[in-house]
């Protein structure tokens, strides 16, 4: 018999397995939880949490609220599930690492962001400064498909996944056509 995980897989072939456990173990322990505050924590895209949500509607109240509750049903279901908790942050994931220090210690040597990107599962945001060459980079997992803004000017560099809050931190408040079309497409995806 599959289990519940294997299960919601089916219906979430981009999030993997330890990520659904991750995702569950949150929805199980954490009574006051919100969509943003979901993707806080993991840092999943809004669109993955949609169909996530959608996945698991039989365990919530409401799949389409901006409030996550679990129904009595769900957590019964959950309740009965022995859950583990997921590293999400790429700072947890350091952390995961101190043991093998060859992660740490490969990244410090040659900041190369495929070696990011082929040793990193999730959803995730990276910025790497080369101090011998003085050059950030800055992206985002391989299969994130929303962009990540920047400004850069003589001494400050500022960047987000959110170019209408990255504008509001600067105080500009000058909107680039280009822009208005590209924040369209990206909240209709």
């Amino acid at each position: 018999m599959e289990n519940i995980i294997q299960q919601i897989k089916k219906a979430n072939p981009d999030l993997q397995e330890c990520e659904i456990e991750g995702l569950l173990y949150i929805l199980k322990n954490d009574e006051n939880l919100t969509n943003n505050k979901l993707i806080t924590l993991t840092g999943i895209p809004k669109e993955t949490l949609r169909r996530f949500k959608q996945s698991i509607k039989s365990l919530l109240v409401d799949d389409k609220s901006e409030n996550i509750c679990v129904s009595k049903y769900g957590r019964e279901l959950l309740e009965n599930e022995d859950l583990k908790s997921r590293t999400w942050s790429l700072a947890e994931r350091f952390d995961f690492y101190l043991d093998d220090s060859y992660f740490k210690d490969r990244l410090r040597k040659d900041p190369n962001p495929e070696f990011i990107l082929n040793n990193l599962f999730g959803h995730y945001y990276y910025i790497l400064l080369n101090e011998i060459t003085a050059e950030i980079i800055i992206g985002n997992s391989m299969f994130s498909i929303l962009p990540l803004y920047y400004f850069q000017n003589n001494d400050k560099i500022a960047f987000s996944e959110n170019a209408a809050n990255l504008g509001s931190y600067l105080n500009l408040n000058k909107i680039s056509q280009r822009f208005i079309i590209l924040k369209l497409y990206t909240d209709n995806i």
